[in-house]
């Protein structure tokens, strides 16, 4: 049961959500690859092929540790190089595809059911939430796939994007990272995903984890949706706001 797997933890103060296949029904991979395919495009570069082996190859950094350096700095520090100009200009062709070309690129998407009721869940119970997604993207790209969830509008304490993060997940590295950004100590919070590989790690800092039951082969403790996530927290202990 959902319910049982915090019975026995310490009162939550927070919850981290993370937001591809968990809040939002969308195809995290295929919308990578549609995002690169889009920046391509805007960039006009005369080696369509090599810039985009170039894009992937500066955002692999990102998932060594640096933690001088945001994964936003590392990955146009590398594009920089690669392309032979200054993370400036990077930054400035990136900001503006972001603010024209992005907001109309076609990919199919649509709220998880029930995220919303889950999310407001928890905001009555006075809890912090965060949206723990793999900040390999800029605010202004979670900020759109957070539309699409149909889940902008609300007050969130947290949102882990590229400008913010120095490390990714599954590092355990980036959930201690996360619950210090959200000022609670791990073992006060609760992170709800859909991949054990890369959202079970938070486990490891002592965060109570509950992850998609078709993803936890063998974990009683799954979701099947996210109504039981807001059953469960709605029954679990959690401490009183302020404290």
């Amino acid at each position: 049961m959902v319910t049982a797997a915090l019975r026995h933890r310490p009162p939550l103060r927070g919850v981290l959500f993370d937001l591809d296949g968990t809040l939002l029904d969308i195809d995290g991979e295929g919308f990578l690859d549609a995002y690169v395919d889009g920046l391509t495009a805007y960039w006009q570069p005369a080696d369509a092929g090599a810039f985009r082996q170039a894009v992937m190859a500066a955002a692999v950094p990102i998932f060594s540790a640096h933690p001088d350096r945001t994964n936003g700095e590392v990955f146009r520090q590398h594009l920089a190089a690669y392309l032979g100009t200054d993370p400036a200009a990077i930054a400035a062709t990136m900001a503006a595809f972001h603010a024209t070309a992005l907001p109309v690129l076609p990919f199919p998407h649509r709220p998880a059911p029930g995220a919303r009721a889950c999310v407001l869940a928890c905001l009555r119970r006075g809890l912090r939430l965060a949206v723990a997604t793999t900040p390999i993207y800029t605010p202004e790209v979670i900020r759109l796939r957070l539309g699409w969830a149909g889940l902008d509008d609300l007050p969130w304490h947290l949102v882990t994007h590229s400008e913010n993060m120095h490390t990714c997940k599954p590092n355990t590295n980036y959930y201690e990272e996360a619950s210090t950004l959200l000022g609670l100590p791990a073992q006060a919070c609760l992170m709800v995903g859909d991949d054990p590989l890369q959202d079970g790690p938070a486990g490891r800092v002592g965060m109570a984890t509950l992850m998609r039951a078709q993803e936890g082969e063998g974990d009683q403790a799954g979701w099947g949706s996210l109504e039981e996530v807001a059953v469960a927290v709605e029954a679990a202990p959690v401490e009183p706001p302020g404290r």
